[in-house]
């Protein structure tokens, strides 16, 4: 119970972007130390890794009506930029994204007032330096509804940032 209600706090302490359209964005950051692993830089063992760490990608209608978000990988619709603590750009994998046709599942319908996860969660490169990183992240939209999609579908463009510390 205990930590069920530490995460609880957490959700309540999310940081999300400004509303536009009445959609808003935002992630949460999961890092976990590693166990005693360093890297291997030109054959010499080096700086201890400090953490592993995932990110969730969220989407809230903060808006009176329901719509639909599109989550197409091939739009490239999502974009991040992480920057660790001495201010320098960490850079992120993204893998490629393919096309395919175009389908209903990629449309996430959204009720006033709910919020979704978007994928399953973004594997972040290995965080070596302890201290506070931040994650930009980027959503826009111009893609409308296809006929198996009733109702609005929301377009625009969304940029949020989460910060998270490393111990």
């Amino acid at each position: 119970l205990p930590k069920v209600k530490e995460e609880m706090k957490a959700l309540g302490a999310i940081n999300w972007s400004k509303p536009t359209g009445g959609l808003q964005l935002s992630a949460i950051v999961e890092a976990t130390p590693m166990r005693k692993t360093s890297k291997i830089v030109n054959g010499k063992r080096e700086e201890s890794i400090s953490a592993s760490a995932s990110a969730y990608v969220l989407l809230r209608n903060n808006g009176k009506a329901a719509t639909h978000v599109v989550n197409y990988p091939a739009d490239k619709a999502f974009t991040y930029k992480l920057t660790g603590p001495d201010g320098i750009e960490v850079p992120i994998h993204q893998p490629n994204r393919f096309g395919g046709k175009v389908m209903k599942h990629h449309y996430l319908p959204l009720t006033p007032n709910a919020l979704t996860t978007v994928g399953y969660g973004m594997r972040l490169p290995a965080l070596t330096q302890n201290g506070n990183y931040t994650l930009e992240l980027n959503y826009a939209n111009k893609r409308k509804g296809i006929k198996e999609v009733k109702g609005l579908v929301w377009t625009g463009q969304l940029a949020g940032k989460v910060s998270f510390k490393v111990k």
